[in-house]
């Protein structure tokens, strides 16, 4: 109700705590990391309207995000609201990637947002995490393929869950899920990038948990990453 009632006041205490914020992203740039991913779940529909958030919180994360790119840094956003809005976070943030749950709010589904904002932002998403423990195998590899056949073509889309990672996947199916879909082309890729599927299969048995191709003059980053008792991959691909 204080946005309402007293919006100044919210205002400066926002701006306030801003600059702590200003000092904190400064202080995780300085470890070494290559970016920052800021969770602006108000700048959605299911929380405030898109003026709104713009006047009380979009004015203040802009600052954010230039101090994480003067500092050399990657600006990344998550949201796992609904109706996101992705026009107003980016012409806020101009960030390289965005982490969601739910279409944005000027898309009908996700192909239009491939399609629409695709191009220029990397698109992280949309398995609802929710399946992994209360759905079945089935519905949670049909998500995985949707999200792949909606997102993928083009590049610049990672596959995974739009909201937490559910730490009781065991046995996980969405790695097999991704693996079908996946390494067929990314082998054929990696052929036409001067880069033979024996040194991919080399590079696995010595750095099971963690590949990067970048550097070999191939337009791919792929990175695997170990998860469970048994070592299976998850394999993410984005260009």
């Amino acid at each position: 109700m204080d946005l309402y009632d007293d919006p100044d006041a919210v205002k400066r205490a926002v701006a306030e705590i801003n600059e702590t914020l200003k000092d904190y992203c400064k202080a995780l740039m300085e470890t070494g990391v290559n970016g920052i991913m800021l969770d602006t779940l108000f700048a959605s529909g299911s929380i405030m309207s898109k003026s709104m958030w713009d006047e009380m919180e979009g004015v203040y994360v802009e600052e954010l995000a230039q101090v994480i790119r003067e500092n050399n840094g990657l600006v990344m956003i998550h949201n796992c609201g609904q109706n996101v809005y992705f026009d107003i976070q980016i012409k806020r943030m101009d960030p390289v990637a965005i982490s969601f749950q739910y279409p944005p709010d000027d898309c009908a589904d996700f192909k239009e947002c491939k399609e629409k904002y695709g191009k220029d932002i990397t698109l992280i998403g949309c398995v609802t995490p929710a399946n992994a423990v209360i759905g079945t195998d089935e519905e949670w590899d049909e998500m995985c393929k949707k999200n792949i056949d909606d997102m993928a073509a083009g590049g610049g889309f990672i596959l995974a869950t739009g909201c937490i990672v559910v730490s009781k996947i065991n046995d996980i199916s969405y790695v097999e899920t991704v693996k079908k879909e996946v390494v067929d082309f990314l082998y054929e890729l990696l052929k036409d990038n001067n880069m033979t599927v024996g040194n991919l299969e080399e590079r696995l048995s010595i750095e099971p948990w963690k590949l990067f191709t970048s550097g070999e003059d191939i337009s791919t980053e792929l990175i695997v990453i170990g998860r469970g008792l048994r070592r299976k991959v998850i394999y993410s691909f984005f260009i």
